[in-house]
């Protein structure tokens, strides 16, 4: 577990977030694998996704503190994180592109993220102008 410190109050920061982000992308990555052997997608392949769905909850929650985790990681915990990811999904990444993967992963939940929030957080349209079709006073016909 990284130290951070607070003054003379040492803060400890563990990676468990930072799992969360990377458990949703391996759990996805599995589900694509699992869908596709049969070389085709129908509903019968729902069921691989329902595992999808739990963990990308916990990750869209946990991506913000992921940079924070990220910054207080020492060797040893990245080391470890490495062989975590690697342990979970072994016959797809390989010891060269382990960063990679990392790397990609923590992009997509970002990516996922930041299309959620911008989609459910800030699609107030109290603001907007006017749109043609929408329920607005006819200001031509009024007089």
């Amino acid at each position: 577990m990284a130290t951070l410190t607070g003054g003379d109050l040492p803060l400890a920061v563990n990676i468990d977030d930072t799992k969360k982000v990377l458990n949703f992308v391996i759990v996805l990555l599995k589900a694509i694998n699992q869908a596709g052997e049969d070389k085709k997608l129908d509903l019968s392949d729902l069921i691989y996704f329902f595992p999808v769905v739990l963990a990308i909850g916990p990750a869209l929650s946990s991506v913000k503190e992921v940079g924070i985790e990220l910054k207080a990681v020492n060797r040893e915990e990245a080391d470890a994180l490495k062989a975590w990811v690697k342990e979970q999904v072994p016959q797809v990444i390989t010891d060269e592109h382990v960063n990679q993967f990392i790397t990609g992963a923590f992009a997509t939940v970002l990516d996922i993220w930041m299309l959620i929030k911008n989609f459910y957080f800030t699609n107030d349209t109290t603001d907007a102008p006017d749109q043609p079709g929408k329920d607005t006073p006819d200001t031509e016909n009024n007089g």
